[in-house]
Parts: structure tokens; sequence; C-alpha cells
């Protein structure tokens, strides 16, 4: 349900610009949980057997099981099972074309794969390989989410709950102001979503002809919505000689129960709506 929002400090020169307060950019929690579980995950963080191969039942492994669709199993010189993970329909494919036109060089395959450097193809000796293929999108999809990050906190100990902020580089934490925030609505906490945070960094323009969708647009805005943080410093908890000290690192994000934070909506105004901007 959480949101990281990064605003800008100051107006630019450009009239179209960044202006004080203007969102740039917005983080839903759980893009940025999945990052750092990809990261955590990448093959380079594991090491090859004896046989150059991954070591099966790892947590590499457990993570590529639940970010594919496909599982090939190598049974023979020239043949694999294909499973599909979400249906578990099985799939014996040879060099001869199936009913469906599918086949496989398994050998070619492998090899093509083997000789990537981090490859993820797992198994004890070689001759029985397993490899994962065709990978899902999960952005979105919170229950897999926090499936992976139960795993790497199983295999690990490192903990989801530590990992919930975007980590920025010290030069944007002096020269912007990073808030956190949490969704409500109908009197209830609600996901953040990821289109919901991109329809946050949305511009405002104006076509030359409204009625006709490729017409030239014009940038009116470079953002549509802002944060007024120094209306706001008492909600927010900020020190404004701090955040306006561009040599100043200022992190007002708080581990703290997602329902003491402040609700995207109390926080954020449309510049439109607001008459700041009139189309």
């Amino acid at each position: 349900m959480q949101m990281e929002i990064m605003i800008n400090i100051g107006d630019s020169p450009d009239p179209t610009g960044y202006m004080d307060g203007d969102v740039i950019q917005c983080y839903p929690f759980q893009e940025t949980l999945l990052a750092k579980a990809q990261y955590i995950c990448r093959p380079k963080h594991f090491d090859y057997n004896s046989s150059g191969l991954r070591d099966l039942d790892t947590l590499l492994e457990k993570y590529e099981k639940r970010v594919n669709k496909y599982k090939f199993e190598r049974v023979s010189s020239t043949e694999a099972l294909r499973t599909n993970l979400i249906t578990q329909e099985q799939t014996l494919l040879s060099p001869t074309p199936n009913a469906q036109g599918e086949s496989i060089l398994v050998q070619a395959l492998l090899d093509r794969m083997l000789n990537r450097s981090n490859h993820r193809v797992f198994g004890n000796n070689n001759g029985e390989e397993i490899w994962y293929f065709d990978s899902i999108h999960i952005f979105d999809n919170t229950e897999k989410i926090n499936e992976i990050w139960g795993i790497i906190e199983t295999e690990t100990g490192i903990l989801k709950s530590e990992n919930l902020k975007k980590d920025f580089t010290p030069t944007e934490m002096q020269t912007k102001l990073i808030l956190d925030c949490t969704g409500y609505l109908e009197e209830t906490y609600r996901e953040i979503s990821k289109p919901t945070a991109i329809k946050r960094e949305c511009s405002i323009t104006t076509r030359v002809d409204e009625n006709d969708d490729t017409a030239q647009t014009n940038l009116v805005a470079k953002r549509k919505w802002k944060i007024p943080y120094k209306d706001l410093s008492s909600n927010l908890e900020i020190n404004i000689d701090d955040v306006l000290n561009l040599e100043k690192i200022v992190d007002p994000r708080k581990n703290i129960p997602v329902e003491q934070k402040n609700k995207l909506d109390e926080i954020m105004f449309d510049k439109i709506s607001t008459g700041e901007v009139v189309l």
C-alpha cells in the first residue's frame, strides 16, 4: 500500500519545466521489493557446481521457478520434457516437430545457454540439465512478490520488512525530497499499483486539434501533480530549512505502520483542479 515519491525542490527557469513540489517520479513499494528480490537472486551471487551447472533446490532455482512459465528437463540426448508451471501440462519435445509444430535441438540450445556468463542451467550432472523459460509479468502481482520474499527470508534471513525503502543516491537525497505515503480509498487502505504511480508522473499537454488524437501536442507543464511540502511541513514532519539546503541529506521516510503514514490523496494535488495551471 506504500509508495515513495520524489519531488522537485525549487523552480526550473523554463516555465514548462519542473516546478517546486512537482512529483518527478513515484515508486510503489512492491516495485522496490521486486527490484531488490531480483538483485538478491542474480545468478552471479551463486556458484557453479563441478559439472559447470547451477545446484538444484537453491534460492536461485526457486526464484526462476516462480518467475517463468515453463520448466524444461532434459530426458535424453535429443529430448526435453516441458512443464507449464501454470497449468502443469507436460509436453515431450524432440527434433521432430509435434502436432503443434514445436520442436527442440537440446544440445545446441544448451551449448548456447552454457556459453553465456551467469547462465541459469541447473542440474547435478551433464545430460540431466534443467532450465526455465518465458518470464511472466509479476510487477503488479503482490501475491507472487510476497511468495518470493517468503523464500528469500527463509533461505537468507534477509527480511522483506527491512527492504521496503528504495535506495537513492546521496545527490538525489540532497537535491530532491523523498516522501512516503499510503493509498486510501473509501475509508480503506489500498494498494498503490504501478499504473497508479505512472499516472501521478504525467505532464500537462494540449493538442493543436483536440478532436484529432494524432495532432501535435504542446507541453504546458512538466508535471500535473505536486505536493505543497512547505504548507504541509508539520504533517510531513520535515524542516523546510533543511530541505532547501541542497548540501544536506534529508530523509523523512519512517518505518511506521501503514495506517500512520500520510495518505496519497491528502498530500498530492492536481495543478489543474487547484487552478495553478489554466488550459
